[in-house]
Parts: structure tokens; sequence; C-alpha cells
């Protein structure tokens, strides 16, 4: 599933999948990674940090927001659970 976001503009710049829609920057995410990452800065947290809370390495975390991997379900829930939403949203 596809998901739309819209977000602070100096964010947006960090990810792919920016489109202009109704005159409106919104965000196109139809992968894992890229969920992950829009989630982690509407939370204003660092990848460094987000990893920390998640019991993972910062490198395997930015590998998944790039797509280089594709994480576990376990590591999913360790993640949503130190974003603090559930798991749903990455689908």
């Amino acid at each position: 599933m596809v998901k739309y976001y819209t977000l602070d503009v100096k964010k947006i710049v960090l990810l792919r999948g920016y489109r202009i829609i109704n005159g409106v920057g919104v965000l196109i995410l139809d992968n894992i990674g890229e969920k992950i990452k829009c989630e982690r800065l509407k939370k204003s947290l660092k990848q460094y940090k987000l990893a920390e809370k998640a019991g993972i390495s910062n490198t395997y975390l930015s590998d998944i927001e790039v797509a280089r991997t594709k994480p576990s379900l376990k590591v999913l829930e360790k993640i949503a659970k130190a974003l603090e939403i559930d798991i749903k949203e990455f689908f």
C-alpha cells in the first residue's frame, strides 16, 4: 500500500518520492525504509538515536532506510516500538 504524507519542506529534501499534488507537497512512499525514515523525521530523531532505541546498529538502519536490505519482522517490531507507532503503519 502506498502512503501519502505531508511534511515540513526542510525535511522533505531528504526523502525520495516527493510530489506536488493540488499545490501541496506530498510524499508518496512505497517501501518500508522510506516509511521508517519519514516517521523518524516526523519525530525529529537522528538515525543513530532511533537505531539505539531499537537495539540495532546505525549501519543496519541506514541500509534499511535506503533499501539496501530488508528488515525481518522482528526488527520491524523493534523499530515500530522505538518510534512509538503500530507496526501496521509500515504496510
